[in-house]
């Protein structure tokens, strides 16, 4: 049955008003109250059902991705979404239309991403200058930026020049990849990882809400416990953990498993996992499996959701919640140094291939990674070690 006045979708932000007939929707967006009209009955059903679609798209745009149209365009009833028109010679396009054309695609990168790497392209991206040009460009990102900064500008502006040349928008060559190469801004990390008894020490300090204080106005520690919990046991990524669905737990011939085939960054549910394999499966030992049983199921289809039950920010659970506890911790004597909360995956794959349960191809398979990457990027030293006499 059609309320009458108005209402809002179950989960919805949005309200759907019936204003003499027709229907308009009512929202807020950074403080202020904004409306959309419709020429359309309000009492049709067909009419709600299209009502309610967009007010699920303006909701999402606003609060799930990040990327709501401030000129409302894309919520009219015949929005077409704008191509940007390409040079017809494929070969001479310049920089800056395959950036805007990257950009009318990728609306959803994150605010932080455009503010660090897509405004100073903006800024100082001329019109004329050709893709085979790029280097007069570099030069002026680095009078401009230090190398950290040019390196991260120039990854976004790589993956338009792909974009365009994978479109058939640019029948050209990026070079981009060779100049980030040459910068050679990285250095090798040192991997570092926990020790069993850090980990455990870790672990309680999330369970007991030890460094919680009383008067602390956020939510608990605790609550936080078996995300955490749950990478120490699977090494798996941050972005991998939120993204899972109890959907996600399977039964395969008598054994459980977990089946990571998504991830949630930049605010947004992609399929397939970092490294571009669409499925990988982990097995589920009798550890993890006891901490399964005990995850409290909160109203949502998600594992590990926030408090309202949506996906958690990752960024600044590491930044207010783990960060304080591992300064805690290492003030108290209990862990040796910080490491961040990706570090977990470090970890997990080090004291895997400590145990010696397992072979480097079969780890470097269930953690989702080559075994070269492996021993170069996920493996710590064992600082611990004392040399046996050899003669």
């Amino acid at each position: 049955m059609i309320p009458e006045k108005s209402y809002r979708p179950s989960g919805i932000k949005i309200t759907i008003q019936n204003r003499s007939g027709l229907i308009r929707l009512i929202y807020t967006y950074q403080g202020q109250r904004q409306f959309i009209s419709y020429p359309l009955n309000y009492f049709d059903s067909e009419n709600q059902n299209i009502a309610i679609a967009k007010a699920t798209e303006i909701h999402n745009d606003i609060y799930l991705y990040d990327r709501y149209d401030e000129t409302k365009e894309k919520y009219k009833l015949n929005y077409q979404k704008k191509v940007i028109p390409i040079n017809p010679d494929l070969t001479q396009i310049t920089l800056k239309e395959l950036w805007e054309y990257y950009k009318k695609n990728k609306q959803h990168i994150s605010l932080k991403t455009k503010q660090v790497t897509w405004y100073p392209i903006d800024k100082l991206l001329d019109n004329f200058i050709p893709v085979e040009n790029v280097a007069d460009f570099v030069e002026l990102l680095k009078e401009n930026y230090a190398l950290s900064r040019v390196e991260k500008i120039l990854k976004s502006l790589s993956a338009g020049i792909n974009m365009s040349i994978k479109h058939g928008k640019f029948k050209g060559q990026n070079y981009l990849p060779n100049i980030i190469y040459d910068l050679n801004v990285k250095k090798h990390k040192q991997i570092k990882s926990f020790n069993k008894e850090e980990v455990k020490a870790i672990l309680s300090a999330f369970k007991n809400d030890t460094y919680l204080s009383k008067y602390s106005g956020i939510n608990s520690h605790s609550f936080y416990y078996y995300f955490v919990a749950f990478r120490f046991l699977t090494g798996c990524r941050p972005s991998e953990a939120i993204a899972l669905t109890w959907n996600d737990i399977i039964d395969n011939n008598g054994k459980m498993w977990i089946k990571f085939d998504k991830r949630y960054t930049d605010n947004e549910l992609k399929e397939g996992t970092k490294n571009g394999v669409y499925c990988r499966l982990f097995p589920v030992n009798k550890q993890l499996y006891e901490l399964l049983k005990e995850i409290p199921k909160r109203h949502s289809k998600l594992i590990f959701p926030n408090l309202n039950g949506d996906y958690l920010d990752t960024h600044n659970f590491s930044k207010r919640i783990w960060k304080k506890i591992l300064n805690h911790l290492i003030n108290d004597g209990l862990v040796k140094e910080y490491l961040t909360f990706y570090d977990i995956r470090h970890c997990y794959t080090t004291h895997l291939c400590r145990s010696g349960k397992a072979d480097l191809q079969t780890i470097a398979n269930i953690v989702g990674n080559s075994v070269p990457t492996l021993i170069r990027n996920y493996l710590a030293v064992d600082e611990s070690l004392e040399l046996p006499e050899l003669f």
